[in-house]
């Protein structure tokens, strides 16, 4: 398995495995601060201060607080809606089908912003196509979805090899969500529905797409619309 690590499968604090003071976490050097060996899922961050969540494990009570206390917009990493790339990309087994948990906040008005990290060579392609049509397909629930490059780092010891995106994928990757986003814009109206990263513009050597595009700026601590 990919196994990224993007976020913990745990609505609670989770110890990284082997991490702490002068250990490693995964992508992490030794003796950082305890913190940094913390992996959390905790969907009181994510309406609080915005923090991305997997929602991997989301137990019935804890749906059932989300749906009660409308703790609305959520950000959560979707990563992919296939469910057995979403399994590879996380590296285990997961509760349910995340389109099955987002499809059940919707209709319960809880509002959405998705992440993408995108891994070439395990969810870009007819995956990637696929993950944005599915959100969609949840709007104005899910109201905004962000493509961001896969971040790697040399302390990846035991970890599959992964790719970077390059230059020439974030040309195509451009182009491609240029398109895509004007349909939904047709399909949607104002405001923007689909973004990339600012890395990734500059990853290409691409303009940035004007201040109109981005809407409210709803992903704006994603890096995206901040250049």
């Amino acid at each position: 398995p990919v196994a990224l690590t993007l976020s913990s499968g745990n609505l609670h604090a989770e110890r990284v495995a082997q991490g702490g003071r002068g250990r490693t976490g995964p992508q992490h050097v030794a003796g950082l601060r305890e913190s940094l060996y913390f992996k959390d899922d905790d969907y009181r961050l994510s309406f609080l201060f915005g923090n991305y969540i997997t929602l991997n494990d989301a137990e019935e009570r804890q749906l059932e607080r989300i749906e009660r206390q409308n703790l609305s917009p959520l950000f959560v990493s979707v990563h992919a809606t296939d469910p057995a790339v979403r399994r590879r990309l996380f590296g285990r087994p997961l509760r349910g089908e995340i389109m099955n948990v987002l499809g059940r906040l919707a209709r319960a008005g809880i509002s959405i912003h998705a992440q993408i990290v995108l891994v070439p060579g395990v969810n870009d392609g007819a995956v990637l196509e696929r993950t944005v049509d599915e959100l969609a397909g949840l709007y104005p629930a899910c109201r905004t979805v962000a493509v961001v490059p896969v971040g790697l780092t040399k302390h990846r010891s035991g970890l599959e090899p992964l790719r970077r995106v390059t230059a020439e994928q974030a040309r195509a990757l451009i182009d491609w969500a240029s398109a895509k986003a004007a349909r939904l814009r047709e399909r949607f109206g104002a405001g923007g529905f689909l973004h990339l990263s600012d890395e990734m513009y500059l990853l290409a050597r691409r303009a940035f797409p004007p201040a109109e595009a981005y809407g409210d700026f709803d992903q704006l601590a994603n890096g995206v619309g901040m250049c």
